[in-house]
């Protein structure tokens, strides 16, 4: 008679010799048929999380790269234990190809609008302002989502409508070029500068003044200086500026030289005199280099030749 475990051991060597000879591997959702039939629950499980997949899809919740991770998710998880997925593969590798054609139009349209801002700027630059909002447009269109392209369209958009372009070579329309490039690049502090010592010398030209305004507007922080009749905004500036160096306060007066220079690039006293800025600050090279620029536009300027020769 054979004993317990002898038995046991008998039953356990029958079960694996039965399970080498099936043709397939052994699940625990296999009848006993031979079919592949996965278990109701499973496929029940599949289909809630497949349904829910699709809703999302659906509203708009799942787009690009999310939707691609989650049929990444669904066919990893479920395709092993038996569930038919090829659908959902199917899906993935169309939205694959999508996306990467959908990321090379991207590349493509970013590279394009960031020319068209460069062209934008260009003309902007040249006071063609008009063609500059058309430019941008273009890139908005191409890029919706950049705010510094929708930004840049909206500040034009409200300069065209007062002067559409500013392209004389004279010292006011240079001036109105000179205010709106600033003000494209959000120097309200310069942009206003360029605009109101435009009006001074162009007092007539009513489209300076709703120029100025419209800066104004943006930036309400900054308070028009009190200017002494008779004197341009320059004149007011390099006042200031030597009286913050007899005030030794010389970064102030830097700041206002190069508000000037800013208007007029070879105003010669304000080079000359934030380069005296400079040498109080003890920073002598700096001086030097603005000195010999000024008297190179003044090869006359006998104040300029002294000191040069005494402080060098």
């Amino acid at each position: 008679m054979t004993c317990p475990v002898a038995r046991r051991l008998l039953s356990v060597s029958m079960f694996f010799c039965l399970a080498l000879a099936l043709p397939g591997p052994l699940r625990a959702w296999q009848w006993s048929d031979g079919q592949n039939t996965v278990l109701p629950s499973l496929q029940e499980e599949f289909d809630q999380e497949h349904n829910a997949y699709r809703s999302q899809v659906e509203k708009g919740a799942l787009v690009g790269q999310e939707r691609l991770i989650a049929l990444d998710r669904l066919i990893s998880h479920y395709k092993p234990l038996g569930i038919n997925t090829v659908v959902l593969e199917s899906e993935r590798d169309r939205l694959t190809v999508q996306l990467e054609a959908d990321r090379q139009k991207s590349q493509s349209a970013q590279k394009i609008s960031s020319e068209l801002y460069q062209l934008a700027l260009q003309k902007t630059g040249e006071g063609r302002f008009r063609d500059a909002l058309s430019a941008i447009q273009k890139a908005e269109r191409l890029v919706p989502e950049d705010a510094a392209f929708a930004e840049m369209r909206r500040r034009l958009d409200s300069v065209t409508a007062i002067v559409s372009q500013a392209v004389q070579n004279t010292k006011v329309d240079g001036l109105v070029r000179k205010g709106v490039v600033r003000y494209i690049e959000n120097d309200g502090t310069r942009a206003l500068n360029a605009v109101r010592f435009a009006q001074q010398l162009s007092p007539s030209e009513p489209s300076l003044d709703r120029l100025g305004k419209l800066i104004e507007k943006e930036y309400p922080g900054l308070e028009p200086p009190s200017i002494p009749k008779g004197k341009t905004l320059v004149d007011y500036k390099l006042q200031l500026a030597l009286e913050y160096v007899y005030d030794q306060q010389f970064l102030k007066a830097i700041n206002e030289c190069n508000q000037v220079l800013d208007l007029e690039p070879d105003n010669v006293l304000a080079l000359t005199r934030m380069g005296s800025a400079y040498y109080a600050m003890g920073q002598k090279d700096e001086a030097k280099t603005l000195w010999v620029r000024a008297l190179k536009l003044e090869p006359n300027n006998q104040v300029l030749k002294q000191f040069l020769r005494e402080k060098f």
